[in-house]
């Protein structure tokens, strides 16, 4: 296993996922820049194909549906947004932010 897989296991898999902060952590423990800018380029080339899939599955979809299906998708969807608000809202310490 290379250094950034057993960095990886150790300290993110187990730990709740990876986030921007910890991307930064992992390229930043890397040895040299050019695997940290092989990395980084890795992390940015994913997204992007993972976002042109998902938005071509997304309009192809949209062209089966009637648009009354779609309406009702995009209020559950913003239904789902404001609840994640709500979760992430109550989760916050507001106190502290005052």
């Amino acid at each position: 296993m290379s250094r950034i897989q057993v960095l990886i296991q150790r300290r993110f898999v187990h730990r709740g996922g990876i986030n921007g902060a910890r991307i930064i952590y992992l390229i930043t423990a890397l040895s040299t820049f050019e695997q940290a800018v092989v990395f980084a380029l890795g992390i940015f080339i994913g997204s992007l194909l993972w976002w042109l899939a998902l938005t071509g599955i997304v309009a192809g979809s949209a062209a089966k549906l009637a648009p009354n299906a779609l309406v009702w998708i995009n209020r559950l969807s913003g239904l789902v947004l404001i609840g994640f608000a709500v979760y992430a809202l109550s989760a916050v310490n507001l106190r502290a932010l005052l």
